[in-house]
């Protein structure tokens, strides 16, 4: 028979509505934990006097050596891996409805804006103090 105090103990430890349980059962990842102990691994001296790597080499170094010769042979694909590693993955670019003209003559009138002409009393320009993190405004002149 269950005794009916142990239950309605259990209701007051349940988790509350709107909290989430705790972080439950780790994920087991069986391939990659054999992949990453192997990769650590020594290669075995035959293969590495044949891929002529220097003495300690391991799996991951093979690995490695075998993508930057794929590239060395202009394979883009080992190219892009490579950049991945070192870069990450490039971001996906923002979809923009103006043409490429609009953006290159946005661009030009940026670069190409007249500066020091003085600003009116009453105009403000903002300016941006990166060491400090803030925005303060200034008027005409001052420093």
């Amino acid at each position: 028979m269950s005794n009916p105090k142990i239950a309605e103990a259990g209701i007051a430890t349940q988790f509350k509505p709107g909290c989430a349980p705790g972080p439950g059962r780790p994920k087991r990842r069986p391939i990659t934990e054999r992949y990453a102990v192997l990769a650590e691994t020594p290669i075995e001296e035959d293969e590495r006097k044949e891929l002529k790597l220097p003495e300690g080499s391991t799996y991951a170094d093979a690995a490695v050596h075998a993508v930057y010769r794929r590239a060395m042979k202009g394979d883009t694909s080992a190219i892009r891996e490579i950049r991945e590693a070192l870069e990450g993955k490039s971001e996906k670019p923002i979809a923009d409805e103006r043409s490429i003209s609009e953006l290159i003559t946005e661009a030009d009138a940026t670069l190409t804006r007249p500066t020091g002409l003085g600003l009116k009393e009453e105009e403000e320009e903002t300016v941006v103090d990166a060491d400090a993190n803030t925005c303060n405004r200034k008027r005409d002149g001052e420093p």
